[in-house]
């Protein structure tokens, strides 16, 4: 899994960082986490990697995250976004480009935790390692039967 995180901020890019690999340690798992300061460099990277999930700031400097967020929709659809900024204003613009989550600085433990765990489930959804299935829905002539799996095999 790739975790990128794009953030001018050297300190606050480092307790993302720091915060994320407690989260992943908590699950016994690990991340390989790339690390871009603008959004040139963001650019650039994304030219030679795929990321899973990337937390992305709002004002870096040399581009609005917004509209980062949008370039990165387009060419790495699959990856999964999360804002990660100072200002709550721009909710709806997470919105719009379908982001995971939306999450202020400072950061906090337990929104980070939240964030890791809404990914995961996204994850063990399109792999179907979520919850296993019990029942199942089978349709008649003139209606729905649900029967419990277990039910077809004794």
């Amino acid at each position: 899994m790739k975790i990128m995180i794009i953030e001018d901020e050297r300190l606050t890019r480092g307790e993302l960082i720091y915060l994320i690999r407690q989260s992943l340690e908590k699950r016994g798992m690990e991340a390989e986490i790339l690390e871009a300061a603008s959004g040139k460099a963001a650019v650039e990277v994304l030219a030679e990697e795929e990321p899973d999930l990337i937390f992305l700031d709002i004002h870096l400097g040399d581009i609005e995250g917004t509209v980062l967020a949008s370039m990165i929709r387009r060419s790495h659809p699959c990856a999964q976004i999360v804002f990660a900024t100072a200002y709550n204003d721009y909710a709806e613009k997470a919105f719009d480009v379908e982001a995971l989550n939306y999450i202020l600085k400072p950061y906090d433990k337990a929104r980070v935790d939240q964030t890791l765990e809404r990914f995961f489930a996204l994850d063990d959804r399109a792999t179907g390692q979520g919850q296993p299935l019990t029942r199942i829905s089978i349709p008649t002539e003139k209606k729905l039967v649900v029967v419990n799996v277990e039910e077809l095999f004794d």
